[in-house]
């Protein structure tokens, strides 16, 4: 269960000086989910599930607060000082509700080998139907192993994508005709054990392929999420771990990224071009670890690098 609102202390000033905007917006909603497994064979086992998600908005506008007061020409007041003007569209609501279920096998011919997949179908009371799935097939030995992996997802837009009112000329106005966002991702993963436990390394590379990707663009005096061009991304990362000495372990972690192919979308007749990339071209990570003597604490350190990632 959630429930979520803005405080009493959260006014926008815009400059003006006869008021300030108060954000009128909120959520509630539950959600839960049922799962079971069964050995169907000693060498198969199989998962099924599924979740429901129901969430209640009151949609995103902007309320005037006056901090003047409003005085008619013989000087008698109209409106006091607090009065709260509601906004465009006030009050709105909307529901968004899910439903999932989903089946999944392991298969395990060997010790060294598994095989996985599965299905997923989820039901939008806005977007209906969507398919996902996943595969992979693992081969791991006690020093090394190696995975190939495919999987498939889905996401709907958020209440404020659709349904936000603009807080001004140049703010966000919601999109009612906004797509869901799919995703299809190929993974090759590798791992390797270092010789007398002194650390692991593993690499991957992935291909993904985003369908519907949405990105903030122009829309007459305001801004609206929009669906634009389907993207080809393809990248790698490196994840390592090092025992220095018994108390000490190093973690180096590397990730590249790099967009392949854009699609012309239409959503991009007459708009700025978009040529953020999805994910940071490059970043790496490194972390120290040091287990104390005493009560199993440990200290931790951290120095990271992202590089620049555009915003146009």
């Amino acid at each position: 269960y959630f429930n979520a609102s803005p405080t009493s202390a959260a006014p926008v000033d815009i400059g003006r000086t006869d008021y300030v905007l108060l954000p009128s917006e909120g959520a509630d909603g539950f959600g839960f989910n049922v799962e079971g497994r069964i050995r169907a064979h000693r060498m198969l086992q199989i998962t099924a599930g599924g979740d429901f998600v129901l969430e209640h908005h009151t949609l995103e506008t902007w309320d005037q607060k006056l901090i003047a007061p409003v005085l008619s020409p013989d000087g008698s007041v109209l409106r006091a000082t607090g009065t709260i003007i509601p906004g465009d569209a006030h009050g709105a609501t909307a529901v968004f509700r899910n439903v999932g279920a989903y089946v999944q096998g392991v298969l395990t011919p060997r010790p060294e080998w598994t095989a996985i997949g599965g299905l997923r179908i989820d039901y939008h009371n806005i977007y209906g139907a969507n398919l996902s799935g996943r595969a992979g097939l693992v081969y791991a030995r006690p020093s090394f192993s190696v995975k190939l992996l495919y999987g498939s997802s889905f996401k709907a837009p958020s209440a404020e994508q659709l349904y936000a009112q603009p807080i001004t000329f140049g703010g966000l106005q919601g999109n009612p005709g906004l797509k869901s966002q799919t995703v299809h991702t190929l993974e090759a993963a590798g791992s390797y054990q270092l010789p007398r436990g002194r650390g692991r390394v593993g690499v991957n590379v992935f291909a993904t392929d985003v369908i519907g990707r949405v990105e903030f663009l122009p829309s007459g005096n305001f801004v609206q999420a929009q669906n634009i061009q389907d993207e080809w991304v393809m990248g790698g990362e490196l994840e390592s771990r090092f025992v220095i000495a018994r108390p000490l372990h190093v973690q180096l972690l590397a990730g590249v990224a790099r967009t392949l192919t854009q699609s012309a979308g239409p959503a991009l007749l007459g708009k700025p071009e978009v040529a953020n990339a999805l994910f940071p071209e490059y970043q790496l990570h490194l972390i120290g670890e040091y287990s104390l003597p005493w009560w199993a604490l440990k200290v931790t350190a951290e120095v990271s690098y992202i590089c620049p990632r555009s915003a146009y």
